[in-house]
């Protein structure tokens, strides 16, 4: 990024933050990675995740009976982008990992009442 913009990183699963947070520290990134323990969603809240049995198969939506669910699920706390990055800011990629529901994903926003990032 040659010393230029950050990265802002969502992971609502305690256990796997701590992970995370490890990882940025050991690699030298903690002055441009930006951590929240929250799912990204289209309003804030809470809602139950899925644990899968292997760490980061979990998904908010239930994971079926394909023997991929340990069957339990612990309360995560629900963010919209709108929430953490400020109206304006220049956003040159988005990833995200939605577990299974890929398809059903999209980015919808009210710019008149809550303008978003601006995205190329």
């Amino acid at each position: 990024m040659q010393g230029a913009g950050k990265i802002v990183a969502f992971e609502p699963y305690g256990p796997t933050r701590e992970l995370l947070s490890e990882s940025v520290f050991m690699n030298g990134l903690s002055d441009i990675v930006e951590i929240h323990e929250a799912a990204v969603s289209t309003k804030s809240g809470i809602q139950s995740l899925h644990l899968g049995k292997v760490s980061g198969h979990h998904s908010l939506y239930p994971l079926g009976d394909n023997g991929s669910a340990d069957g339990t699920s612990v309360p995560v706390r629900l963010v919209s982008l709108a929430e953490v990055i400020s109206a304006g800011t220049r956003v040159d990629l988005i990833k995200i990992d939605v577990e299974g529901r890929n398809s059903m994903f999209c980015i919808v926003q009210d710019r008149s009442s809550n303008p978003t990032p601006k995205l190329p």
